[in-house]
């Protein structure tokens, strides 16, 4: 099939690894893939993508003026997606779905070509508690019409579907896919050995964390009970990969804390390099999730047969067991989370159990972007209601 697939993202952090993925899958599948974006697709795991001039734009301008940004871009994805349709004649539109881009599902409409909108999140929700919106009203309109008037949304969660059906999506048009992996990249038996030589891991119990520094993923929440483990278990490290905006504050915190020694930041790294450095983790942590995701790093934590530690919330129990294929706490509670670590530092064939155990579900499942392609192509060939 000709695909068309369109974003308007910075193609930082996990989302330009998400692009990336199902694009190569597609392609893997024998499909062809024309990206349309005003990001150049070859930045991905630049850093400038992220922090170039529309990274700048959302921290600098009011969110007034950023709205009407948001929605005057579609006059310019309307016009490169007419053009691309006119010219290559694409079977669909593949869209990852932005705050008040309506442009995908316009030309859909126009051409009558059937369109996947990918939904990652519920924008509206999520800007709205950011307090990053100011024409709510406007927003909470597009994302409904956006979902119910695309061929297909695919929300990647349970509980994101739920959010978007209290907003009047209606059901039927919201297919539930959870975010996926490459087991080509992504599997048990990926070394760690050097990494561990590398960093002076040695024979250490090592706890990992691996994503993008911002406040809200709970990083420094991991640093507060290092002190706790350390004095259980002397020979505990804590592997810390990824950057981002508190970076320096976790590196001043580690030291203030007087932690230093035991926690070895790696800074960002390129996404081939994720699998040797989970790879050498024993327990790999997830220590906060947003309500409605699917987080890949979770994912890719069980492909790499770890054992998770993540929070207790209805959209993590979709992809793990408690106590089966993972460690859940409650959200927030940093002394259950002390708990739950001190349960598996000393347990390494418990450890061992529950990685299996994670690597089982998340293969038997078929949770790969490979797969997730397949069942996108299986709903545009079934003829979704191409445009309703």
């Amino acid at each position: 099939m000709e695909i068309l697939y369109h974003h308007r993202t910075q193609l930082g952090d996990a989302q330009g690894v998400h692009v990336h993925e199902i694009i190569k899958a597609f392609r893997e599948l024998g499909h062809q893939v024309r990206v349309v974006g005003l990001v150049n697709y070859q930045s991905l795991n630049s850093k400038s993508a992220a922090t170039g001039l529309w990274g700048l734009l959302r921290k600098k301008v009011p969110h007034f003026i950023y709205d009407l940004m948001s929605l005057g871009y579609n006059v310019i994805g309307i016009f490169m997606l007419a053009r691309s349709v006119i010219h290559e004649r694409p079977d669909f539109i593949y869209e990852r779905y932005a705050l008040n881009n309506f442009s995908g599902v316009v030309v859909s409409r126009l051409w009558k070509i059937p369109i996947i909108v990918e939904v990652n999140a519920p924008l509206y929700v999520e800007q709205a508690e950011l307090g990053q919106l100011a024409i709510k009203w406007v927003a909470r309109i597009l994302e409904k019409w956006i979902c119910s008037h695309a061929t297909q949304a695919l929300a990647v969660s349970g509980v994101l579907k739920e959010i978007l059906v209290s907003q009047g999506v209606p059901s039927h048009k919201i297919t539930v896919m959870p975010n996926g992996i490459d087991f080509g990249n992504f599997n048990p038996d990926v070394s760690g050995v050097e990494v561990r030589k590398q960093y002076g891991l040695k024979d250490s119990v090592v706890i990992g964390f691996v994503g993008w520094f911002r406040p809200w993923h709970g990083v420094e929440m991991l640093l507060d009970i290092l002190q706790d483990l350390l004095s259980a278990n002397k020979d505990v490290k804590f592997l810390m990969i990824g950057d981002g905006p508190i970076y320096d504050e976790l590196v001043q915190k580690a030291k203030d804390l007087g932690i230093w020694d035991a926690v070895r930041f790696t800074g960002s790294l390129p996404h081939e390099k994720i699998p040797s450095y989970i790879a050498a983790m024993d327990i790999a942590v997830q220590p906060r999730a947003p309500r409605y995701a699917c987080p890949m790093k979770v994912l890719e934590y069980m492909g790499m047969g770890k054992c998770i530690v993540a929070p207790f919330q209805p959209n993590i129990c979709e992809v793990l067991e408690d106590k089966i294929s993972g460690f859940l706490f409650l959200p927030e509670d940093k002394n259950n989370l002390r708990q739950v670590m001190l349960t598996l530092i000393n347990n390494k064939k418990l450890q061992e159990e529950t990685g299996m155990q994670a690597f089982s579900a998340v293969q038997s499942r078929k949770l790969s972007w490979k797969g997730n392609a397949e069942k996108v192509i299986i709903l545009v060939s079934q003829g979704k209601e191409y445009c309703s």
